[in-house]
C-alpha cells in the first residue's frame, strides 16, 4: 500500500514499493539462471514483470491472492540462494518535464501528462478504472504551467515529481495496484471515519475478566 502520513505538508509523498524475493537453491535447481539465453538468462530477465502471490498450497493457484507486481531489476545467485529484486514500476517515471501547460480536474492532468510523455492509454490494461473514476469525482481542478526558460514558474521537474506534488496539492495518493495498475485514492474529509474488520483477519480474540474487586465496587 502507499505511504501516509499524518503530517499535511508531506500527504502524497511517495514511497515506493518493492522488496526482495529469496529462493532456496540448496539443490542446484537455479545454477543455470544466469545463462545468456533463454527466458531466464541476463538478456530477458531485467526489466519483465514479476508477481507475489499468496495462498494455501491446498489451493489451486488461480485462487491466489495477487499482492504485489513489480519489474525484475536485479538478481543475485548463490549456491544456496537465488534473489530475485523487484521494483515499483512508478520508480521508471524519471522523464524529465520542462515545456507542459494544462489545466482541469487534477486526475485528468495526471492521466495526460503519462500519455504525453510515456504514451500510456487510458484503458483498463494500465489503470484501475473504477478507482480513477471515483476520484475524478473527488478531485479538484488544478492549474499546471511547467515553462522552458522562464524564471518565475518551474522549469525543470521529472513526471514522479510532479505527480507528487499534485498528490499533495490535492491531498490524494497515486498507488499501483496488487496486479500493477496505476491508481488513484482522493481523501474525503467529510466521509464518516470506520472501517469493518473481518473476524478472520482478528488473530487473537478479546474478551472481557471482571474480577472480584470490580465487582464489589459495581
Amino acid at each position: 500500500f502507499p505511504y501516509t502520513t499524518l503530517f499535511r505538508s508531506y500527504y502524497g509523498k511517495i514511497q515506493f514499493q518493492g522488496g526482495t524475493v529469496s529462493l532456496i537453491n540448496s539443490d542446484g535447481a537455479f545454477d543455470d539462471f544466469t545463462e545468456s539465453t533463454g527466458i531466464f538468462g541476463n538478456n530477458n530477465l531485467y526489466g519483465i514483470n514479476a508477481r507475489i502471490l499468496i495462498g494455501y498450497d491446498v489451493l489451486n493457484l488461480n485462487s491466489y491472492l495477487t499482492i504485489f507486481t513489480g519489474m525484475i531489476t536485479g538478481f543475485a545467485l548463490t549456491e544456496t540462494l537465488l534473489e530475485i529484486t523487484l521494483s515499483d514500476k512508478r520508480k521508471v517515471l524519471t522523464r524529465d518535464i520542462d515545456d507542459f501547460w494544462a489545466i482541469g480536474n487534477a486526475i485528468d492532468v495526471i492521466q495526460e501528462v503519462l500519455g504525453v510523455y510515456y504514451n500510456i492509454s487510458f484503458n483498463s490494461y494500465y489503470y484501475d478504472l473504477t478507482a480513477w473514476e471515483a476520484a475524478r469525482v473527488l478531485a479538484p481542478d488544478i492549474i499546471l504551467t511547467i515553462g522552458k526558460g522562464r524564471t518565475d514558474i518551474v522549469t525543470n521537474i521529472s513526471t514522479i515529481e510532479l505527480i507528487e506534488q499534485i498528490c499533495a496539492s490535492v491531498f490524494g495518493l497515486f498507488f499501483i495496484t496488487g496486479d500493477n495498475k496505476y491508481s488513484f485514492k482522493i481523501i474525503d474529509t467529510t466521509a464518516a471515519a470506520s472501517e469493518t474488520i473481518v473476524a478472520e483477519d482478528i488473530i487473537d480474540t478479546h474478551s472481557v475478566e471482571r474480577s472480584e474487586e470490580h465487582t464489589s465496587e459495581l
